[in-house]
């Protein structure tokens, strides 16, 4: 990699510039990566909404005792 010379001003090497190419076994993580936070998303919404829905039976049972 190519040293950056300092002379007032921050400079980024040339090869910073450089095309990127998207690797098969990246894009592998990228999907496993957006399938667990879909499917931790699907598990926080269903806690939340389970929740949600037992809280009217929870303070029923709690103001006829």
């Amino acid at each position: 990699m190519a040293e950056a010379i300092f002379n007032g001003k921050f400079q980024k090497p040339t090869e910073a510039f450089a095309v990127q190419h998207l690797d098969p076994t990246e894009l592998n993580r990228l999907t496993s990566d957006v399938f667990l936070w879909f499917a931790v998303a699907v598990v926080a919404g269903l806690a939340v909404h389970f929740v949600l829905q037992s809280l009217p039976d929870l303070l029923r049972r709690e103001k006829s005792q």
